[in-house]
């Protein structure tokens, strides 16, 4: 109990001591600050994982790998959870003893069992390999990971960079060719339909690669979007309209699409000028949920002017 009591009065006076514009001004003297006041938070509880897991992040901004690293250690010991094993990652992959850093490894695969889709893990996993020069082991980790995710944009991207590192730079089309090759999941069939149709290349095979994605899932709102895109870059506006539609029953604030069939209302308004205010009346939807989404369709010439037959 006298501990306790004595903790809650030194940390008033810490904490009264401590000017609200310190941490900006002068961060030197409030990381001591907080070094003494933590220091002395382990001395009053050594086994709360929690305050060693806190002295441990101040320790690694303060450059104290060892000590951090100790501290990483015993709060790892005491509750491990995936913060923990993060935190004692980038720690150890800045510590300039190999084998020690290299044991970074072991923390991501314990962040990655619990969290399997946990982005800064899988990043800096891939980033290891590249500075180690391990890229096979990387690419194949990446490829594992590829079976099961819906959402491959990350990885491709990690896979893109440890295949240009290992000396063999791969186009994303081509690298999505392969990989549909090994494994025609639905999210890399749709990820390379998208790559075809907004390179307005192999409109058919990007046509055939939506509809095998979407014979796997029927109902994947990406795939139907991209189909949909397809069907307008072919001059299909009514289909495409009807994928779009069907796309938005499950997935209703999705701005592309709303933005996409804006423009396939506008290709039938060439014919039908009642379509041009619903065309309006979505693509305003678009923007008000996602500014910048004209824009970025515009990079791929799918614009109003385009819709229009200009």
């Amino acid at each position: 109990m006298r501990r306790h009591i004595l903790a809650l009065v030194i940390s008033g006076i810490f904490l009264a001591g401590v000017p609200a514009a310190l941490a900006e001004e002068v961060p030197g003297p409030l990381d001591r600050l907080e070094r003494s006041f933590l220091d002395l938070r382990i001395w009053l509880w050594p086994d709360d994982p929690n305050v060693r897991l806190a002295r441990a992040n101040l320790l690694y901004h303060l450059e104290e790998l060892d000590a951090a690293l100790a501290d990483y250690d015993r709060a790892i010991a005491l509750q491990p959870s995936p913060a923990a094993y993060m935190r004692r990652a980038q720690a150890r992959s800045h510590h300039p003893d190999d084998r020690v850093r290299k044991g970074a490894y072991d923390d991501l695969a314990a962040v990655l069992d619990e969290l399997p889709d946990f982005d800064r893990a899988i990043d800096m996993r891939a980033t290891m390999r590249i500075q180690d020069g391990a890229y096979n082991e990387g690419i194949a980790e990446i490829d594992t990971l590829l079976e099961s995710f819906p959402n491959a944009d990350l990885l491709l991207r990690l896979r893109g960079d440890l295949s240009e590192a290992a000396g063999r730079p791969s186009d994303v089309k081509d690298m999505l060719v392969e990989l549909v090759e090994k494994q025609p999941s639905p999210s890399l069939l749709n990820h390379l339909c998208w790559v075809r149709v907004t390179r307005n290349i192999e409109l058919q095979e990007a046509l055939e690669n939506c509809d095998a994605a979407l014979a796997e899932a029927p109902e994947f709102p990406e795939a139907l979007d991209s189909r949909g895109v397809v069907l307008l870059r072919l001059g299909r506006p009514a289909e495409a309209i009807a994928a779009f539609n069907k796309a938005l029953t499950k997935e209703p604030d999705m701005a592309p699409t709303l933005y996409m069939r804006g423009l396939a209302r506008l290709w039938l308004a060439r014919k039908d000028p009642a379509e041009a205010a619903l065309a309006e009346a979505d693509l305003q939807a678009a923007i008000e949920l996602d500014p910048e989404v004209e824009e970025d369709y515009q990079a791929y010439g799918l614009t109003r002017q385009w819709a229009m037959g200009g």
